[in-house]
C-alpha cells in the first residue's frame, strides 16, 4: 500500500468519529517515524519499545514499511556498537 493511500484510509477512520485519543495517535504516527535499530544479537529494537527478530534479513529486506506495534512509518538506523 502506498503511503498516500494509507494516509487517506487513516484520515477516513478519524473523520468517521474516532475518539480524540485515536486522532492524536494517528496525527503523531503520521508525523514521526518509528526508528528501528539492530542490536548486537541481530534483534531490532523499535522507538515505540518493541523488539523484533527476523529469520532472514532485516526490516528492509522484509519490506517492513510501517511498525507492527505503533503503525508509524519505519526509519531504519545504522547499527551502532556500544562502548
Amino acid at each position: 500500500m502506498r503511503e498516500s493511500e494509507w494516509r487517506h484510509r487513516v484520515l477516513g477512520i478519524v473523520e468517521r468519529g474516532a475518539t480524540k485519543e485515536v486522532a492524536d495517535h494517528v496525527a503523531k504516527v503520521m508525523d514521526e517515524p518509528c526508528e528501528w535499530q539492530e542490536d548486537e544479537d541481530g534483534a531490532w529494537d523499535t522507538g515505540c519499545g518493541e523488539t523484533w527478530q527476523f529469520d532472514d534479513g532485516g526490516p528492509i529486506e522484509n519490506r517492513i514499511r510501517y511498525c507492527h506495534r505503533c503503525g508509524a512509518p519505519v526509519r531504519v538506523l545504522a547499527f551502532r556498537e556500544e562502548d
